[in-house]
């Protein structure tokens, strides 16, 4: 009997399947390869606090990820003290500059105890909402605003509360402020308390909940990121050659692996008790 599965189906994602995922979607793109983790955990957050982030990956590949330029955003000016920044996305995907944002509103906060970055010219601005996922790990307490309506995200003390306003026209750019105060968080051993964070704590526990058809529309982009499956690429996957058959017939031109150290006799260690007795 065949059971008919509907795209519509729930699913939870765990966490490591998700990057995985989004990281081979993000190779295909054109941004810088330094840039790509910082860009994949933007999208992670986004998810993590609420928003349709994988769905925005899938809908828009080719007409925003693709073509992510975090070298967009501009400083516009500052406080003398650096408390206060105020920058320029360039018209720039939230993801695209999102971390950049952060750590630059974290490096002032870290100095001066709080610090207010406002971020114009973004596209999907409600997607920095997704940085109140990230701000534990960064030890600090986040709040970010934005839209016409000013929606907030918040992580204060682990408390995570999202209001995000949700536009998805690509054409529309909009702005943001990011308002972070610095809290240094210390386990029992006063060692910086990275085990309790709230929002990877739960995403751990119970994933991303999702559905079957984005599932494996994701999971079909993703595949681009691979050499295609072929007889000649099953042969020369491993560290060794085989042929059609499976019988080994050899070993890579560039394996430079040693064999010689397995016949050779070992010296006994001079620093074991059986060697002092």
């Amino acid at each position: 009997m065949t059971i008919a599965i509907s795209s519509s189906e729930p699913m939870m994602l765990s966490l490591r399947e998700t990057r995985m995922m989004v990281d081979r979607i993000l190779l295909q793109s054109r941004i810088v390869s330094g840039s790509q983790q910082a860009v994949r955990n933007v999208i992670l957050g986004a998810e993590a606090v609420g928003l349709p982030a994988l769905q925005r990956l899938d809908d828009a590949f080719e007409s925003i990820v693709i073509s992510i330029n975090p070298a967009n955003l501009s400083l516009v000016q500052s406080s003398e003290d650096g408390a206060f920044l105020s920058l320029d996305a360039g018209g720039e995907h939230a993801w695209g500059i999102g971390v950049a944002v952060l750590e630059l509103g974290v490096d002032a906060a870290r100095n001066l105890g709080s610090a207010v970055v406002s971020v114009r010219n973004v596209r999907e601005p409600a997607m920095l909402a997704g940085l109140v996922a990230l701000a534990w790990g960064y030890e600090v307490d986040l709040q970010v605003t934005t839209g016409t309506d000013m929606a907030v995200a918040r992580n204060v003390a682990g408390n995570v509360v999202v209001e995000p306003e949700w536009r998805h026209a690509e054409a529309d750019c909009g702005y943001a402020v990011l308002s972070l105060c610095n809290r240094r968080r210390l386990d029992a051993a006063g060692r910086p308390d990275s085990a309790q964070d709230p929002v990877m704590r739960r995403i751990l526990a119970e994933g991303f909940p999702s559905n079957r058809g984005l599932w494996e529309r994701l999971y079909t982009r993703a595949l681009g990121a691979l050499t295609p499956d072929t007889v000649s690429s099953r042969r020369h996957a491993g560290t060794v050659m085989v042929d059609a058959s499976g019988k080994v017939i050899g070993r890579p031109d560039d394996d430079d692996t040693d064999f010689s150290l397995l016949s050779q006799p070992q010296p006994q260690a001079t620093n074991t008790p059986a060697a002092a007795s």
